[in-house]
Parts: structure tokens; sequence; C-alpha cells
């Protein structure tokens, strides 16, 4: 008789756990806006040898939890070459705040970066474009005078 009443104690304590939990998705109501993004790196315009990286940084703010961040190299005739993304699965669930990674293997040319940020409600931010120019690697050799 006693391990009923336990049980039957045990149930309405677990029940009582279970209606009470509430599960956050990191979603406002009325949120209609993307995230406000800023670039940090590379600034416009900025260069890099094709024998190493660019490193590519942004923030981003919302009302909403950020669940993606991507910043996306395109070519200059607007193909992708290569895309960094980062979820707030992999921050453990929290909210998204920033972005951090690199391009490298890039071929001499022209290039620009898209960043990109989406909250819980699907919102995406307005594309953030830094133009960036990849140089010929570096022979490592002198202009020095033998």
């Amino acid at each position: 008789m006693r391990t009923n009443v336990f049980y039957k104690g045990l149930f309405f304590v677990v029940s009582l756990s279970l209606f009470s939990f509430k599960c956050d998705n990191g979603m406002v109501e009325g949120d209609e806006d993307g995230p406000e993004v800023e670039v940090v790196s590379p600034n416009e315009g900025a260069t890099f040898f094709s024998d190493g990286s660019v490193v590519i940084s942004a923030n981003a703010t919302d009302d909403s939890a950020i669940t993606i961040g991507t910043a996306t190299l395109k070519d200059s005739n607007g193909s992708v070459i290569q895309t960094h993304q980062e979820t707030s699965a992999g921050q453990f669930g929290t909210s998204l705040t920033t972005i951090y990674g690199s391009f490298s293997g890039v071929a001499p040319g022209n290039y620009s970066i898209v960043f990109q940020f989406e909250d819980a409600n699907g919102n995406e931010s307005t594309p953030k474009i830094r133009n960036v120019v990849c140089l010929p690697a570096d022979d490592g050799g002198t202009d020095l005078p033998n």
C-alpha cells in the first residue's frame, strides 16, 4: 500500500512539472523585422593573397533570438565560391550574435562577401556586402639587390 501511495505522489509531482514547463523558442510575437547586422571584418576593398585567407566577422542584434548567420563568398559573376554558416544549435541553443571565420584557397580576382542573419521568426536581415580583392600568391621573393 505504501508503494502505491509513493507512485501516486511521484506521478502527481512529475505531471505538475511537465505542465508548468515552458519551452522558450526565442520567438517574439509581432517581430516582423530582420536582425540588424554590423560587419566587423573585412573592410570594404580589403586585399588578401591567394595563398592566405580573408577573415570574416559580423555581429547581429534582434528582438527575437537569432538562429542562423551566413557569410557567402561570391566571384565577380555572382557564383557562390564558399559559404560559412553558424547556427544557434552550435551555440547550445542560445541566440547567435556573432559569426567568425575565414575564406581561403581562393583564386586571384574580385569577390564580394555577403553577410546575412535570420531570427527565430524567420525574418532575414538586409544583406551586408563587402567587396574584396584576392591577389596572386606572394612568391616569397625579394626586391633587394644581391
